[in-house]
This record gives structure tokens, sequence and C-alpha cells, in this order.
């Protein structure tokens, strides 16, 4: 067993005793090592998503006009091709391609981060219509009933879409099929399925129940953790196990008078229950440096080995959570992913550049707004649409030869 105070697990060996300390304990040295390299990494992701959210705020500056603008264009554009919709004379795969056509545009619009209007009223007005075709067909004997194969596709499409299992029976998924009108509202409560069976996987983690931690008496704030504790790894040492329920005591709200104070502390035993959720051994010995920084543990080979196993893992977290920086998952890193370069120069000139593509992309629209005045022009727009685009790279021309003789 080694015997060691919070300071000495907790801080950078300066001193000669604690040199010595850690130069005959490698596990202690390889411990407070890996303590400075969380902190590096900390520091580091720190750094990097100021600078995304910096870098998102120039560009909020430089591209949000002109994306708001392009945003106000496309909804009118949207409208101007919906109104092509119930024109009868737009069928079969012209009709399919410009159903298609509204569905890529609104989904274009719908994923603009600066858009500041919902486009649901563009796809309710595009279901709406679609719907009233289907009600014709079926009226009129023309409606072919989704086979069981096409059922199993569409549960297959939302499976893979919200990535959980849809326990909804064919007869339900078939009528979904049938009515575009109900699409909307069954994506809806199939997320809100999700977002639950998510919510609930979280409070099973979560054996903590947290207003133990906020009982109005201090007497209940002594006594909470007595034979509740049940935790893995390093802390399920008794030596751990008794500095977790000291911890929970001096951070306990209810011993403070003024309200900041009991602000502060609440947010502290939220850190210090999130801690012990997640097994997370450095936010546990960072608080005990704070708060218990002369208190003793008896520590065997064992939990050290835990500790340093835990803070290995908090290393690796760390250096995903670098690297997710990298990823579109907000609108700050999307703009980042998208326009960001090594040097802010080169990042800058992206957004410009991309202020030029709006602006004419916005022209490009206005032309083509005023091209869709007529049926026959709308036939004709779908007609080059529909049209094979060829490359030179897509033609053989050994074939061409022998077709024209040459």
């Amino acid at each position: 067993m080694s015997q060691l105070s919070i300071r000495e697990l907790t801080v950078s060996s300066t001193n000669t005793s604690n040199s010595k300390k850690h130069k005959k304990n490698s596990r202690l040295a390889k411990l407070v090592e890996l303590q400075q390299r969380i902190v590096r990494l900390e520091e580091r992701n720190q750094k990097k998503s100021h600078k995304i959210n910096a870098f998102y705020d120039e560009a909020k500056e430089i591209i949000g006009p002109v994306e708001e603008a392009l945003c106000e264009q496309l909804e009118g554009y949207i409208e101007k091709l919906l109104s092509f919709l119930p024109r009868k004379t737009i069928k079969g795969q012209k009709r399919e391609e410009l159903v298609s056509w509204i569905k890529d545009e609104i989904h274009a619009l719908e994923h603009n981060p600066f858009r500041k209007k919902s486009a649901k009223p563009l796809r309710d007005k595009m279901s709406d219509y679609l719907y009233q075709e289907l009600e014709e067909a079926k009226a009129n004997g023309c409606y072919d009933e989704p086979d069981s194969d096409e059922v199993e596709d569409f549960r297959e499409m939302l499976e893979s879409m919200f990535q959980m299992s849809v326990e909804h029976d064919d007869e339900t998924l078939l009528d979904v099929m049938r009515n575009p009108e109900k699409v909307d509202e069954f994506m809806e409560a199939l997320l809100k399925q999700k977002l639950s069976q998510e919510d609930n996987e979280d409070n099973e983690e979560n054996d903590l129940d947290e207003e133990t931690f906020f009982s109005e008496s201090q007497k209940q704030s002594e006594n909470m953790f007595k034979g509740e504790l049940e935790v893995n790894g390093a802390l399920k040492t008794s030596q751990l196990n008794k500095l977790y329920k000291k911890l929970a005591v001096v951070l306990h709200p209810d011993k403070e008078e003024s309200q900041d104070k009991k602000d502060e502390k609440h947010q502290l035993m939220q850190q210090l229950s999130k801690a012990k959720k997640e097994k997370d051994i450095y936010t546990l010995l960072q608080l005990a440096q704070q708060w218990l920084p002369d208190m003793e543990l008896e520590l065997s080979k064992e939990s050290l080995n835990d500790m340093i196993e835990s803070l290995n893992e908090k290393v690796s977290q760390l250096e995903d959570e670098y690297h997710r920086l990298d990823e579109p998952s907000s609108i700050e890193t999307m703009v980042w992913y998208r326009f960001g370069e090594k040097t802010k120069k080169a990042s800058t000139a992206n957004l410009h550049q991309h202020v030029d593509d709006l602006s004419e992309r916005i022209e490009q629209i206005n032309v083509e707004c005023t091209r869709f005045k007529t049926v026959k022009e709308m036939n004709k727009v779908l007609g080059e649409r529909l049209r094979p685009r060829w490359s030179p790279n897509d033609v053989d021309t050994d074939m061409l030869e022998r077709i024209l003789g040459l």
C-alpha cells in the first residue's frame, strides 16, 4: 500500500521530495504524467473550439446576409415549381422529375442553417397536392397498392434513418404509404420515440438520485452515501469511496448562506455526480485537489493501475473530442468543415468565394423563375433535366466509328 496525499496525486512534481517519490513509484509517475497530458489536451481542445466559434462569427458577418437572401429566393422558387404540380399536362417521367426537383429544393432549404423561416408550409403544400393526386388515382382505378416488398423497403429506410427498430405492423406502414399527408406526422412520432428511448437509457445509467444531493437538511447530506455507493474500477476501493463521500459533504450547497455560493456548489455537485456516473477519476482528483488537498489515501498497486486505466480513457475521449470538432455536427462546425483552412487568410478567401457563388445562384434563380411562365416551357425544362448528360469519357469511340462507318 502507498500512503499519499491528494496533493501528491494531482500536481506536477516540482519539489525534490515529490520527485523522489515519483521516481520510486512508476505508477504514481505515470498517473501524474497522464494528468498533465489531460490538462494540455483540454487546453488544446478549448483553443480549437474557440477558433471554430470565432471563425463562425466572422462567417456570419460575411456570408450570413447572402445566405438569408438565397433562402428567401429559394422559397419563391419552390412556390413557383409547386404551382405546376396541379397541371395535368405534366405527366409521366416529367411529373416524377418535377416532384423530385421540388423535394430536392425543399431539402436544400431545410438544411440551410441560415434560414429564418420553416420550410414546413412548403412541404405541406407539396403533400396536399400529392394527396389530391392519389385520391384522384384511386377514384379512377389507377392506383397500384404497394406490395409487401415495398412496405419492407419502407421499414428498412425508416430504421436506417432513425437508427432504431420500427415495431409498427405492415398495415400501419402501408397506411402511411397510401396517405402522403400522414408522412410528416409519422416521422415526428418516430423522432419523439427515438429521443424518449435515449432519455430512458441515460436515466438507467444514472444510478444516483440527484435529489439526494440537494436535500433540505445537512444531516441528510452527511448520511446519504452510507451503504449506497457501488462503483467500478478505481472508485471501488474503500479509500477513494471515502474521498467521494467527503467531497459530497464539502460541496453540498446547503452549507452555504449566500445564493451565489449555493449556485456554485450546486454546479460542483453536478460535476461530482457526473464524474461518478462516468467513472471520471481525473475530475474526481481535480475536485479533491481544490477542496481536500491534504487528505491522505492508502492506495494499492491495483488501485493505481485502475486510475491509470481511467485516465488513459480520458485521454482517448479528449482525442476523439478534438477530431469531432472537424465534423459538421453543429452550425459552427458545419461552417468550419466547409470553409476552414490552415490559415486565416485562406479561410476568409473561401467565405468571399462562397458569397460570389451564392450571388450567382440567386441570379440564376431569378432567371429561371422568369423563364418558368407556361406549362409548355416547364415541360421543355423537365425534358432537358431528363436528358442524359454525357461526357466525352462516356462515349465508346470504337462503337461510334462502327456505327457511323468511319
